[in-house]
Parts: C-alpha cells; structure tokens; sequence
C-alpha cells in the first residue's frame, strides 16, 4: 500500500487556508528546547496562481540568499529572495524531438556546488536538469526499475562532490549518479527493508540518512545499512545541520521533531505549524513549505 504518496496526495491541491491573523500574531514567538532556539519571523507567499503565490509547494533549496521553491500543483519552480521578493519562475521542459512542454508533478529540488538544477518529476518519474536561471537543459531517466529510471522519485540530494541522491520512491530504493547522471551506487530495498523512501540527506563523512515509511535510517558511503534512528509515522522531510541534528517534517502531525544522534528529541515544533512538508537549513534560519498556509514560513536559529 502507498501509505506515503496516498497522504501526500490526499493533501495535495486543497486550499487549507489558515488565519492569517493567526501568523501575524505568532511572528515573533519563541520555542527553546535542549541547545537549539527557535524564532518564528515570517511567512512568504500564499494559496494562489500569481507570482510568489504557491499551490502545494513541496520542496526547497537555496543559493544565497535567494530560495527555490518547488511549487508543485503550479507545475513549476518559483525563485524568491528570503525577504519575499519574487526573482522568476520555471517550468518548461523539451523532449528528445526539441517539442516543448511542462513539468507534470515537480516535487525534489536539488542545486550542485556548479549551479546545475535538479529537479524530480514524480509524475514522469524522471530527473530534470536546469541551469540557474531557470533554461531546461536535459532530462534523466524514465519511468521503470532497470537501468537509468525511476519509479514516482521525490526527494533529490546533492553532496558537497556535486554526486545526487535521489528517493526513486516506489522502487523501494535510493540511487546515487553522478553530476553527468551517470549510476554510481544503488541502495536496495534489501538492504535494511527499504520502503517507500520519501527523502534523503548526506553528510560530509558520506553517511547516507533515509527517512522512508519506517523512519529515519542510517547508512554507510558505500550503501551499507547501519541502524533505524527513529520510527516515524508519516514524516515527509528531513535535514541535517552542522551539529548533526536531524529536523523532521511530519504534515499529519502537523509538527517538525529536531533529534540528535542519541535519538534525543532536542525540540518540537507544532504551533503555527499547520501541514509541514519540507524542511531546509541554512544561514542559520529553518525554512518550511506548509501545505496548510501554500507558503513558506522562516524560523530564525540560535
């Protein structure tokens, strides 16, 4: 049974406004837990079709101080400045005959040390590439289980050696490419009773962490499977900081768990939380897509 994608789905696409007066009043709340402090500061974007509005918005990344939006059901990518300043917005894809056409479902987004963009498309179970400003450059597998494909990918990750990691989500597995897109490294669903990854981060020491319809699973560079962290129900996202603390986005809790290695919960955040899907870290500041509000809400860091 697809437990993750059916939740995923069954959100998807409903405008779950919340009480803007709600957000206005929280801007500035403060949440301490164990070593980490958490200021709610702002929420960028709303439920729309415009400019800097956003229909299920799924997964982020940053350059800068510019982030990347995957803003899915919009079928495209929205870049907007960290203060919600719109930058530009892509979605145009070609096909081997040079036809144009659009992303059908985007979902991860990943940008290597070079500039090159990655994103997934899980409704064409393929990996797109784009430049930085947005110009399709080529497209990565197709759907099925053998060779370059995939199978509904979701999140895609990059190392700090520009190499993707991709959750090919309903084949049960994570693969490793490349910046070419070249295979390097598959993980089984084998290999520790993978199933149904939905994101994976890596770290500078090359430990891959999967959270996949189990929890949050540790394993080796070379693929290994070392040890279950945490059962979680329905979590969606995970990063990593530099203190190796895990954020974990859960939408139908409506929460982010932060945990160390231990398995220590560090800190909870629920309030004014509504459906957190993706969780990114970054200039000391925790962004978060939350399907409830279509918006990105920032918490600063301390």
């Amino acid at each position: 049974m697809k437990k993750i994608i059916v939740a995923l789905m069954c959100v998807w696409g409903l405008p779950l406004l919340a009480c803007e007066g709600c957000l206005k009043k929280n801007i500035g709340q403060t949440v301490t837990g164990n070593g980490i402090v958490a200021t709610f500061k702002a929420k960028l974007g709303d439920f729309g079709f415009l400019d800097g509005q956003f229909n299920t918005p799924s997964r982020l990344g940053i350059t800068g101080d510019s982030l990347w939006v995957v803003d899915s059901l919009n079928k495209r990518i929205q870049r907007i400045r960290s203060n919600g300043v719109f930058e530009f917005s892509f979605k145009t894809i070609l096909n081997e005959d040079g036809e144009a056409s659009v992303m059908d479902t985007p979902v991860g987004i990943a940008i290597n040390p070079r500039g090159s963009v990655y994103v997934t498309d899980m409704g064409e179970s393929t990996l797109n590439v784009f430049d930085t400003l947005g110009k399709f450059q080529k497209t990565l597998g197709k759907f099925g289980n053998s060779g370059l494909s995939f199978n509904q990918p979701q999140a895609v990750s990059v190392d700090s050696q520009g190499n993707l990691f991709i959750a090919d989500t309903n084949n049960h597995r994570i693969v490793q490419l490349d910046e070419t897109g070249k295979k390097i490294l598959t993980i089984p669903s084998s290999e520790g009773q993978l199933k149904y990854p939905i994101d994976v981060a890596v770290l500078p020491n090359g430990d891959i962490w999967v959270l996949d319809e189990v929890g949050l699973k540790q394993y080796s560079p070379s693929g290994r499977f070392l040890k279950v962290l945490r059962t979680f129900n329905a979590a969606t996202a995970l990063d990593i900081d530099s203190q190796q603390r895990f954020f974990v986005a859960n939408p139908s809790s409506g929460n982010i768990i932060v945990l160390n290695t231990k398995n220590e919960t560090l800190l909870t955040l629920t309030e004014p939380l509504k459906k957190p899907l993706d969780v990114l870290i970054a200039n000391k500041h925790l962004y978060i897509t939350d399907i409830g509000y279509h918006a990105v809400l920032i918490y600063q860091l301390k």
